[in-house]
């Protein structure tokens, strides 16, 4: 309860370029250093909080852990016109940070990219009814892991990390398509719209978790994601 914030300092250059159509180009640069992050004050313990997602070290943490983020993002954008639009983003990076023993590693999170791609488009009709499609594509890199030492997790029975190569290794890529159509319509008196979002619409099975496997002393991948999910809406104005 007495450590510091977390604090950052940040360094961003970006360029932005538009045309009369409404396509817009944008790029960012940056640098983000971190400092003050808890970790574990045992120098033999890699813990550094940033690399959690729902959890705390059940131990005795201080505010010595630093860290540093530096990429490239990139956006293609066109905005609503002649009834189509997209977006479409990348982004490339690297994610470090440094425990008690002062060594440089891969975060968790060193993805090495992260991708999406957001389209849609219109179709008119009478009495200004309107259908709608569109869907989304993301591809983003897997989050790192360590690989485990074979002799000592053989000899322990269980998962024994290998401390040379902390955060070495990362998870097979994410991919999944979402897509969606919807129906507007008007009548005198009721006006509504109908619409149907596929998320996953490929049911790919994203592997999300590392098990160990003591029997043949090997990691696996567990897939933890959703598969294909429907969403049906209907909405009525009066």
């Amino acid at each position: 309860m007495d450590l510091p914030f977390v604090k950052s300092h940040h360094l961003i250059g970006s360029y932005t370029y538009s045309t009369p159509n409404g396509l817009r180009f944008s790029s960012e640069i940056y640098y983000q250093r971190l400092f003050n992050v808890p970790i574990s004050s045992d120098p033999d313990n890699f813990y550094w909080m940033l690399n959690n997602s729902s959890e705390f070290l059940q131990s005795e943490v201080e505010s010595g852990g630093k860290g540093e983020n530096y990429g490239l993002d990139l956006a293609l954008e066109q905005f609503f016109s002649n009834k189509v639009y997209f977006l479409l983003t990348s982004s490339f990076y690297k994610s470090y940070f440094f425990p008690k023993n002062g060594q440089c590693y891969n975060s968790t999170f060193a993805n090495d990219f992260v991708s999406s791609l957001t389209f849609g488009r219109e179709f008119e009709f009478k009495k200004g009814r309107l259908l709608q499609v569109g869907a989304r594509v993301l591809h983003n890199g897997g989050n790192r892991y360590t690989p485990a030492d074979k002799a000592a997790s053989l000899e322990a029975g269980r998962y024994i990390i290998d401390e040379n190569a902390l955060n070495s290794e990362q998870i097979p890529n994410y991919f999944r398509i979402d897509t969606r159509i919807a129906y507007r319509y008007n009548a005198p008196k009721l006006a509504g719209k109908i619409s149907l979002d596929i998320q996953n619409v490929l049911n790919y099975q994203n592997p999300s978790q590392v098990t160990y496997d003591p029997i043949t002393n090997s990691i696996f991948f567990r897939n933890h994601t959703s598969g294909l999910v429907p969403v049906l809406a209907f909405e009525f104005d009066f």
